[in-house]
């Protein structure tokens, strides 16, 4: 069995670290180093981080300056010595067979990277593991995963969820000091892979915070997410000129998203113009391309309408879904 280098970031989350911690050393798949970087935490975190190392010789315990989640990460890949990697956050945990599962699946297939499904949290308690073998394996190519990417069909920009060769990251880091660090590297990922298997079983827990900055109210910050897709939008026209009008269906969605944050009329009137802009340069194209979603389409549609209604719109529409009185999986 090869070795698999797990890279857990961590600032500040002594309420979950060990949750986290434990479902890695868990694991069926025994042969792992979890590389766990203290990023200057101020609570418990550290202490627990060097606890684990004392117990288990696979944990390796870094403790560093603050300087964000992905300084954090760029440094684990530094100290990974595995030949596959795999990202964790903090607040998350993973099934049993999560490493195992998705080891076998990039062996077996002989590909660059693997990806399993995820489920969404909101209990501090663990859930249940799903099982792979209810599912079927895809061997899919690189333009495929960026066009389901793309679309919102499947594939995700998370780079947890996962397993890499370590040489797909020989020349790739995450963005220092940017919100939406994912998104901006993912698709440059996916597009050095040769082959890239999938499987819909949901073996990664993702834990929702209340407090967390992307699941938290509009700030300029939140800007970065729409430059990250503008990135994603120029590097797709370039290279995969058939997947540009996807590409620019994430790009409106971006805008929609982040301009539906927006508090009240007289707020950021600068970036409300900007995100006016793409929606009205991309929402004819969103509106007649029949790979988008059907609720993508609509919301292209109801843009002609009146744009200033997802401000209000987009409000209602969270809350209903925050109060579970609305249900919707993946509606974009």
């Amino acid at each position: 069995m090869e070795l698999i280098s797990v890279i857990v970031p961590i600032y500040n989350v002594e309420k979950y670290l060990e949750r986290c911690v434990n479902s890695l050393l868990n694991q069926r798949y025994r042969n792992i180093e979890v590389l766990l970087v203290d990023d200057g935490s101020t609570d418990k975190s550290g202490e627990i981080c060097d606890s684990f190392q004392q117990v288990d010789t696979r944990v390796k315990v870094f403790h560093k300056k603050n300087g964000g989640v992905s300084d954090t990460r760029n440094f684990g890949i530094e100290k990974a010595t595995g030949e596959y990697l795999a990202f964790v956050d903090s607040d998350d945990y993973v099934s049993s067979d999560y490493l195992g599962s998705l080891y076998t699946m990039l062996t077996q297939k002989n590909a660059d990277i693997a990806m399993c499904s995820y489920q969404k949290t909101k209990s501090s308690k663990i859930e249940y593991n799903d099982n792979i073998t209810a599912y079927d394996t895809a061997l899919i190519s690189n333009e495929e995963t960026l066009e389901k990417m793309l679309y919102r069909k499947g594939i995700d920009s998370y780079c947890w969820g996962k397993l890499y060769r370590k040489t797909l990251f020989d020349e790739i880091r995450f963005p220092v000091g940017e919100l939406f660090e994912d998104v901006k590297i993912m698709y440059k990922v996916y597009d050095k892979a040769n082959r890239i298997v999938f499987n819909q079983a949901k073996l990664y827990f993702y834990y929702q915070r209340s407090g967390s900055i992307v699941n938290s109210e509009f700030s300029i910050r939140k800007m970065d997410q729409v430059l990250a897709s503008e990135e994603v939008l120029e590097f797709i026209s370039r290279k995969y000129p058939e997947l540009t009008d996807a590409a620019a269906s994430k790009l409106f969605i971006a805008a929609v998203d982040i301009f539906r944050r927006i508090p009240g009329k007289g707020a950021y009137k600068k970036e409300k113009l900007y995100l006016k802009s793409i929606i009205k340069k991309y929402r004819t194209n969103v509106w007649r391309d029949n790979k988008n979603k059907r609720f993508t389409r609509l919301i292209a549609l109801a843009s002609f309408i009146n744009i200033e209604w997802f401000s209000l719109g987009g409000r209602v529409f969270q809350f209903l879904k925050d109060k579970k009185i609305i249900r919707l999986k993946n509606p974009v």
